[in-house]
């Protein structure tokens, strides 16, 4: 995030050291100094530690935002608004397909298409966070490997991510989470980036059967 503002990276590593030290929470940080558009430094260094502390300007249901900006992935920016654990990178995991390019690589300045592929993603972690494996293993395998290894199809085990996600789902809106805070923190996206992922997130809503 500090490096798509032109912050050199040795200026990073000291603002990253300073916060541990302070104990300043370091995502929170990077919000703050890309918000103010103030030198890092001069920020960090003559701001309050109070400052930081309750800022929600950039949440999905109340958790920062991770390092991965937004308006740099279309599906990941998707994937923050519709993940039952707020701005949640790994919930969609649009990482491997828009930045890592696998298995097959997406436009990752578009958000056609990337509601099937999101909600493919869910259903597919949700079924991994079910078994004694670690998520990360989508990187390089997939449903299909897991599917031989247990002796079931990859559409069954599919069958069960969805399950286990639309629980989730239930379970936050029982909490208080409607479908109105499915949504990105305003100004992160450009007018035309906000058209477009507006126009996905309805038909991610509806494919989900949620509206």
């Amino acid at each position: 995030m500090l490096l798509s503002v032109g912050i050199p990276f040795d200026r990073i590593l000291e603002t990253y050291n300073y916060c541990l030290k302070q104990g300043i929470d370091i995502t929170t940080a990077c919000h703050c100094i890309v918000q103010s558009g103030m030198d890092a430094e001069k920020f960090l260094y003559n701001i309050p530690k109070e400052y930081y502390k309750g800022s929600d300007s950039l949440t999905v249901k109340g958790i920062e935002l991770p390092a991965f900006a937004p308006d740099g992935a279309m599906g990941v920016a998707l994937g923050y608004a519709t993940s039952t654990n707020g701005a949640d990178w790994t919930t969609a995991m649009a990482v491997t397909h828009e930045i890592l390019r696998k298995p097959v690589p997406t436009d990752r300045h578009s958000a056609e298409g990337k509601a099937v592929i999101n909600i493919a993603y869910e259903n597919a972690k949700a079924a991994a966070d079910s078994l004694p494996v670690c998520r990360y293993v989508l990187f390089s395998a997939s449903l299909e490997e897991y599917s031989k290894a247990l002796g079931t199809t990859a559409a069954q085990l599919a069958e069960c991510g969805n399950n286990i996600f639309m629980n989730e789902i239930g379970i936050i809106r029982r909490l208080g989470f409607g479908i109105e805070t499915d949504r990105l923190p305003e100004g992160v996206l450009s007018a035309q980036q906000q058209k477009e992922f507006d126009a996905e997130l309805k038909k991610y809503h509806r494919i989900r059967g949620l509206v």
